[in-house]
């Protein structure tokens, strides 16, 4: 039986391309910004039940969301790690 060829998602492909760490790390950050931050932030409102009206409730909808990436950050001591770290949460579920 012959293994299927290994698929290389295009938002992280440009990742294995970049030889400096700063310009992964922007790269890494973009990816949060644009992809994950929605996500997380959607799953946080409906997890605490929150509206779109609420001030104090939007600060804490804003701590969770902080807490959840400088979470996910630390753990992540290094790319090769991130993506370690990143690939065990999805594949936990």
């Amino acid at each position: 039986m012959k293994k299927a060829p290994v698929q290389i998602d295009t938002l992280l492909e440009p990742l294995l391309a970049e030889t400096s760490d700063e310009q992964a790390d922007e790269l890494l950050l973009r990816l949060i910004t644009v992809h994950a931050e929605p996500v997380i932030k959607g799953v946080i409102r409906f997890k605490l039940r929150l509206t779109p009206y609420g001030a104090t409730q939007r600060a804490e909808a804003d701590d969770v969301y902080q807490e959840v990436i400088s979470s996910w950050w630390r753990s992540c001591s290094g790319f090769a790690n991130c993506l370690a770290s990143t690939r065990s949460l999805t594949c936990a579920e």
